[in-house]
C-alpha cells in the first residue's frame, strides 16, 4: 500500500472528505504516530529543562534531609538520655562532695553541697586516727 494518499489535496478538510469517500469503514484505532523534527527538538529541550530542574531538587532534598537528619538524631539523643535517667530514677554526676568520717561506726561518708550523701564506705585504716587508749563512753575522767 501507499506510504501517503490524498496529498494533492493541500487543505487538510477536502484530505479528510476525499478520505472517508474511498474508505470501507471509519474505525476507531490506536497506533504510533510519527512526531516531527521540530516537535521532537521541542521535546528534547522540555526534557533537558526538567532534568536540570530535577537534579536541582533532588539536590535541595538531599540537604534538607540531611538536616531533618540531623534534628532526628538530636532528638533520638536527647530521647536516650532523659530515658536512662528515667529509668535509673538518678544521673550520673561529677560534682563537689565533702568528706566525713565517723570514727565510731568506722565509715566515711561524702556529702555534696546540698548536704545529701552521695557516696558511703568503710573506713580505711589509715583514715582512722590511731588510739593508745579505746575510748570508753563510761569513763567520764572523774573517777580515780
Amino acid at each position: 500500500m501507499d506510504k501517503f494518499l490524498g496529498q494533492e489535496y493541500e487543505n487538510l478538510q477536502e484530505r479528510e472528505r476525499f478520505l472517508k469517500e474511498i474508505a470501507e469503514k471509519v474505525e476507531s484505532i490506536s497506533y504510533d504516530k510519527p512526531i516531527k523534527p521540530d516537535e521532537i527538538e521541542k521535546l528534547k529541550e522540555n526534557i533537558a529543562e526538567q532534568t536540570a530542574k530535577m537534579l536541582d531538587l533532588e539536590e535541595a532534598k538531599k540537604l534538607i534531609d540531611a538536616d531533618y537528619n540531623k534534628q532526628i538524631k538530636e532528638c533520638k539523643e536527647a530521647i536516650k538520655k532523659d530515658n536512662d535517667k528515667w529509668k535509673r530514677k538518678s544521673e550520673y554526676v561529677t560534682e563537689v562532695c565533702y568528706k566525713v568520717i565517723d570514727e565510731k561506726k568506722g565509715q566515711v561518708g561524702y556529702y555534696n553541697s546540698e548536704g545529701m550523701l552521695a557516696y558511703e564506705r568503710r573506713a580505711r585504716q589509715d583514715e582512722l586516727q590511731p588510739r593508745l587508749f579505746p575510748l570508753s563512753a563510761q569513763k567520764t575522767g572523774t573517777e580515780d
